[in-house]
């Protein structure tokens, strides 16, 4: 099954093309990976404390795993795309990210209040 693409022309000319949106198992492998980083404990009164523990390196690294998952292709070049991306002026980068998250946002859904 072809999935349905979009194109980005960033404002220096160059084409980003990414996957319009993302399976279940990709959302999936994106909260695995945050995961990694999350220590649910219990104290003596059974009360749940959860513990965000992070390398300085994390956010960086998250959001290579979001662009490796959602960019097919930088300027027709399917692989390294994150590192070519990286080699993009900041502002052009930006504009990718942005677009990135768009398609992930429903990875982590905001809580609804009741």
């Amino acid at each position: 099954m072809d999935r349905e693409t979009k194109t980005i022309d960033t404002t220096f000319g160059h084409k980003v093309v990414l996957k319009s949106y993302l399976t279940a198992k990709e959302g999936n492998a994106l909260k695995t990976f945050v995961g990694k980083n999350l220590n649910v404990n219990t104290n003596t009164e059974g009360e749940v404390k959860q513990n965000f523990t992070a390398t300085g390196s994390y956010l960086m690294d998250y959001e290579k795993e979001e662009i490796n998952l959602v960019v097919i292709s930088v300027d027709s070049a399917t692989e390294n795309v994150f590192e070519k991306l990286e080699e993009l002026r900041l502002e052009e980068y930006a504009q990718v990210l942005k677009a990135v998250q768009e398609i992930t946002k429903d990875v982590f859904p905001q809580a609804k209040n009741a």
